[in-house]
């Protein structure tokens, strides 16, 4: 998208022509055209450049000053390729090389560097000047800062790239890789990026880009815990909020992630939590810098950005999910409903329900225990068990009704537990206070009533995985 046009430079030389053309032959009063063309300069808002046709600078504006850091008395005389980087000299030069042959003056996006070492994209105007013989006696270049407007493109663009990746293939990691490859392009490679999600209250690396140094990526694949006043991504998303901390050695240990850090080269590091539109907190996206340092107003722009693009990438693909869940819930629903249809015999009605209820919620193992029927027994019966072989809990007894069933068995409801050995009634009953020898490893657990209709519990589900926070709330709807 073009730029609104500036003053056009040949009529402005033209005037210079017409007022050295009229010198001669008649007096004039005020300013001259010379006089005005250099207010005009000084004034003009806009870089103004004069060069001789090598390239080497004769005229410097303050508009040149303000936009590249360099006064006129550094300047003049220097070549103009003094502001372009190598990897943009190649065009730099095809650019003046067709302003020395005269063609047509039109607008052009070019890469400039600053005094200060920033690179910056400009649009220039290159016009060649001409004496009384044609001959070539300079160009002179129009310029101005198109950065925040380049960055804010390429930005809507990355975001596009990230939501087409994830409805193209369905996978959340390509939509992440696309975001971080938009992050590193974006902040001019001055900072190595990462996102971490959130998992049973603390942060874990998502493995979508492998640029960090080895050690540190370790440790965020550990995870990091969601409270103030350690990592910036565990506070960030405890303060739902950008959190910066611009010199990394001068901040405490985090338990050695801050080393980590610094052993790689890193000197600072700004999160961004990703929340999604009600508040929950999804993740962060959080950034290193080579260099101590806050990050700029741009760098924060485009960090706060491509956060609210990745909640909305993330809650897109739980939504999808969900979806695609539900349709198999149904689909088995309605093969269960054909079989009671078909079947009299309730064993096997039950061992369906188990057997589909353990694949759909990604439980390692599943069971259905009838409730005890003896008065005053607190035994339960296995009936069915899915995902491992029943002869696995022949030695290890029955279940009972423990005080970790109580919303269960007495309060009708399902219960899930992250981490069933993090809750304060895990282990406390005889004999095996916990999880007897032998028995597959639990940690992640559901539990849901079978009920009669008179509201008599006659049976409990319970799903287990070994590995922490495997369940979520879809999964108690599912099971409901």
């Amino acid at each position: 998208m073009a730029e609104p046009d500036h003053p056009a430079a040949p009529s402005v030389t033209g005037d210079v022509a017409a007022d050295e053309r009229s010198s001669s032959s008649a007096p004039t009063t005020g300013a001259t055209g010379r006089e005005l063309l250099a207010g005009l300069a000084d004034r003009c808002t806009d870089a103004i450049i004069g060069t001789s046709p090598d390239g080497t600078v004769r005229v410097w504006n303050d508009g040149a000053a303000t936009l590249y850091g360099w006064t006129a008395g550094e300047m003049l005389g220097h070549s103009l390729y003094r502001l372009v980087p190598q990897a943009s000299r190649p065009d730099a030069e095809s650019a003046l090389a067709r302003a020395r042959r005269g063609d047509a003056s039109r607008e052009t996006i070019g890469r400039r560097r600053h005094k200060d070492g920033r690179q910056i994209d400009v649009a220039f105007t290159l016009t060649p000047v001409r004496g009384p013989g044609s001959e070539l006696l300079g160009i002179v270049s129009v310029e101005r800062d198109v950065t925040r407007r380049r960055r804010l493109e390429a930005l809507a663009e990355g975001q596009r790239r990230v939501l087409e990746a994830l409805a193209e293939s369905g996978r959340l990691q390509d939509a992440l890789r696309d975001m971080l490859t938009t992050v590193l392009d974006l902040t001019g490679g001055a900072y190595e990026a990462a996102i971490m999600q959130v998992s049973r209250e603390r942060l874990l690396l998502t493995p979508a880009l492998t640029s960090l140094p080895d050690e540190l990526e370790r440790r965020l694949a550990e995870g990091i815990p969601v409270a103030p006043g350690g990592h910036p991504a565990g506070e960030s998303a405890f303060q739902r909020q950008v959190v910066s901390l611009p010199d990394l050695s001068k901040c405490t240990d985090w338990n050695g992630l801050r080393d980590a850090v610094l052993a790689g080269g890193l000197g600072s590091c700004c999160s961004a939590p990703i929340c999604a539109p009600g508040g929950e907190v999804l993740g962060s996206l959080d950034i290193y810098g080579r260099e101590a340092g806050e990050p700029s107003g741009d760098d924060l722009e485009v960090l706060s950005a491509l956060a609210r693009t990745a909640a909305i990438a993330m809650q897109r693909h739980e939504t999808e999910r969900e979806l695609l869940l539900g349709r198999e819930v149904l689909q088995a629903l309605n093969e269960i409903n054909a079989l009671l249809v078909a079947d009299l015999d309730i064993g096997r009605v039950l061992r369906r329900v188990t057997e589909e209820a353990t694949r759909l919620l990604g439980a390692q193992m599943g069971a259905f225990l009838m409730s005890p029927t003896e008065p005053g027994a607190t035994e339960f019966e296995p009936h069915t068990i899915a995902g491992v072989a029943a002869s696995t809990f022949e030695k290890l007894g029955r279940p009972r009704a423990t005080s970790l069933f109580s919303g269960t068995v007495h309060g009708r409801a399902v219960q899930r537990f992250n981490d069933v050995t993090r809750d304060p009634r895990y282990g406390k009953n005889e004999p095996y206070r916990g999880i007897p020898d032998g028995h597959p490893p639990v940690r992640s657990f559901m539990s849901a009533p079978v009920s009669a209709r008179s509201g008599e519990v006659i049976g409990i589900l319970l799903f287990a995985h070994e590995r922490p926070g495997r369940f979520a709330r879809m999964h108690e709807e599912i099971l409901r």
